[in-house]
């Protein structure tokens, strides 16, 4: 019961509630012997605690959490990023984006026994996103926006591919986490081939409304919104207040033909169904003599199996 309130409070904002709720769930999944969620509510506790300015608890709740083991799988991939955000919230950006890539690439080699893995799991969206995400604040020098263009790179492929194979399994927040990553990027970025101020204002609302993973401290939605007030001023309150009501399902159709314009102007988001997306380290020398324009303005779900991802709490059921 506590487990489900911590998901509900989270998702409504009210983190207070969310943190009481978290805490009384602990003791309780630590006598049952539940490991791994109690390794991922650690880790949600620790992300409120980066939230909340409570750097030395954030790294407590994080030095609790052990490697992966036969008992520990989503909760240590989910504290690498917990302490990338921590080395970021810290100052230490070149430290916190590199543990960015390296929980990114773990998110993406997680494998379930008995699941085929298909390159678009909700683990390796939403670690894709969430780094994308992170480089569009944190990024300043050259090979770090070199990075975060293949992370974008990276991260439309995967959303058009999920988008393509569509069906009732589909992973709404993770999808919108990926998402709302496109969107600040492309608000930060501005090259041609990326997203418009305007695409990237209804890239932002769509990711909203499929429910993003909005705990994490780099995918926060007041960050975005000043960003996005910034640049295009008043388009995303505009956005917002076009809201019909629908569910995300009903919004399927319009965000996979968002994305797919997206990659329509691009000449590596490969066509077809079920394609296998590459590493981002892999992808960048594939790339390199396509890319050439200046960079833009520098600006600063769970697993097969019911495992959480990053922001999500343990069996929440957070598909739609």
């Amino acid at each position: 019961m506590h487990t489900r309130l911590t998901e509900l409070t989270m998702q409504l904002g009210d983190l207070p509630a969310a943190r009481s709720h978290a805490q009384a769930a602990l003791p309780v999944l630590e006598r049952l012997g539940a490991h791994d969620d109690v390794a991922q509510l650690r880790v949600l506790l620790a992300l409120d605690a980066i939230n909340d300015g409570r750097l030395d608890a954030a790294e407590q709740y994080l030095a609790r959490i052990g490697p992966p083991s036969d008992t520990l799988h989503s909760g240590p991939m989910m504290a690498a990023i917990g302490r990338a955000e921590l080395e970021l919230a810290r100052g230490d950006a070149a430290g916190g984006l590199r543990r960015y890539l390296e929980a990114a690439q773990g998110l993406r080699a997680m494998r379930w026994p008995g699941v085929e893995p298909t390159g678009v799991e909700p683990g390796a969206l939403v670690g894709d996103a969430v780094a994308l995400a992170a480089f569009t604040w944190h990024a300043t020098t050259t090979d770090d926006l070199a990075t975060g263009h293949d992370l974008f790179r990276a991260a439309l492929r995967r959303c058009v591919d999920v988008m393509r194979r569509g069906g009732a399994a589909l992973d709404y927040p993770a999808c919108g986490t990926v998402l709302f990553a496109l969107g600040a990027w492309g608000l930060r970025d501005g090259r041609q081939a990326g997203p418009t101020v305007r695409e990237a204002v209804e890239l932002l609302a769509l990711a909203q409304r499929f429910s993003y993973v909005a705990t994490i401290p780099s995918l926060r939605w007041a960050r975005v919104e000043a960003l996005t007030e910034r640049r295009a001023p008043g388009a995303l309150p505009a956005a917002r207040a076009d809201d019909d009501g629908r569910r995300p399902a009903q919004l399927l159709d319009e965000a996979r033909v968002l994305v797919e314009r997206l990659a329509g102007r691009r000449d590596d988001v490969p066509p077809g169904h079920g394609s296998q997306v590459p590493l981002v380290a892999e992808d960048r020398q594939r790339h390199e003599d396509h890319d050439h324009d200046e960079p833009g303005e520098q600006r600063p779900a769970h697993l097969p199996g019911d495992h959480a991802v990053v922001g999500q709490v343990p069996g929440g059921g957070d598909e739609m």
